[in-house]
């Protein structure tokens, strides 16, 4: 080992971590790699950020793989585009921890959180979607810390705001680009975003106090605040929303309903609005709505896998399990970890 660490000098006090090889119990030392030590440094580096010998590690990884953290970075933006996001999510934790002052891979790290948040919500699993959101707002965080002026952070941290409808923040972390960013079309871009944000008022306090209570479900506070928005934004749909939003959440879907279809007036055509109209729609027995608002919903996002459980569910409440199970299904094809389409297949058999 010593003649082959590019003049690292390897020190035997310190123990070597190896990672056995798959089908294997135990350890066999002829089966020993360089692979096998550096994967189980870059395993440590990822979910110990505060084991002794990390820094060692660091040192013995750069000196006998110097290109790593530049191979890993491609092979991690390629598993997150093929939404393999644990894979994704592990490789820019390592590098983190091989590099923790990079910036650039802290962002990558936080917009994979980010895919990953959206497709649980797109699978219906809202708590573990706030679990994903979270860490993309506690990556963000430390890339901040790390260096308040790099203008890329701010640039992504308005756009995961901006998704979150946390419409102040938003605005504050876009104004913050355009004053420290160079990218010309990224700062029209975000100038874009803030004069629609101020017509409408969104980045008023009162409405992001609302959308917080709805999403810690504090439901009658965010339902009054949200109330309160409304009075002088009548003709905004992000009110009419977030209201809906409330109601449906307190499972008072009539008035959820009500909400959802005032917002529609107001001009909003989402995804997100068609499906919660639709499931307000099923629970008030308005099946020919709720179906139509499906069919609109998946002619905009055909694989999302939350509009077809709930297509499922309404083919249920209209006694036609053969085509809910069609529909469940075609589910599992697009996310084949979803609990919810795996369940309802478990009820109807």
């Amino acid at each position: 080992m010593r003649g082959k660490g590019s003049g690292f000098p390897v020190d035997p006090a310190v123990p070597l971590p190896v990672e056995k090889l798959a089908g294997k119990a135990d350890y066999d030392p002829n089966d020993l790699s360089w692979e096998m030590i550096i994967a189980a440094m870059l395993k440590i580096l990822a979910y110990d950020r505060d084991f002794e010998h990390n820094e060692y590690y660091r040192q013995f990884i750069k000196a006998v793989k110097p290109d790593l953290f530049k191979e890993m970075t491609q092979v991690g933006i390629f598993k997150a585009s093929n939404k393999d996001f644990a894979i994704a999510e592990e490789i820019f934790m390592a590098l983190e921890g091989l590099n923790p002052d990079d910036i650039p891979n802290m962002l990558n790290l936080a917009r994979v959180y980010e895919e990953h948040a959206k497709s649980l919500k797109e699978s219906g699993d809202d708590c573990c979607e706030e679990e994903y959101s979270d860490k993309a707002y506690n990556t963000y965080k430390r890339a901040l810390e790390k260096d308040p002026l790099y203008a890329d952070t701010h640039f992504y941290a308005g756009a995961f705001y901006l998704n979150q409808s946390n419409y102040a923040k938003a605005r504050e972390h876009l104004s913050d680009y355009i004053s420290l960013g160079n990218n010309e079309e990224r700062k029209a871009a975000a100038q874009e975003i803030i004069d629609k944000l101020d017509s409408h008022d969104l980045a008023d306090t009162m409405f992001s106090e609302a959308y917080d209570y709805i999403r810690m479900d504090m439901l009658d506070k965010g339902i009054e605040r949200i109330k309160e928005f409304i009075k002088d934004h009548e003709d905004i749909w992000n009110g009419w929303f977030v209201l809906g939003w409330g109601y449906r959440k307190a499972g008072r879907y009539a008035e959820g309903k009500e909400a959802f279809l005032k917002a529609q007036k107001c001009g909003c055509d989402t995804v997100d609005l068609l499906n919660e109209l639709a499931v307000c729609c099923m629970e008030t027995g308005d099946l020919e709505l709720a179906e139509k608002c499906l069919k609109d919903a998946l002619y905009k996002d055909s694989e999302n896998s939350r509009i077809l459980i709930n297509f499922g569910l309404l083919c249920i409440k209209k006694g036609d399990k053969e085509q809910a199970e069609s529909f469940f299904r075609t589910a599992l094809e697009f996310d084949p970890d979803n609990k919810y389409a795996k369940k309802y297949l478990e009820d109807l058999e």
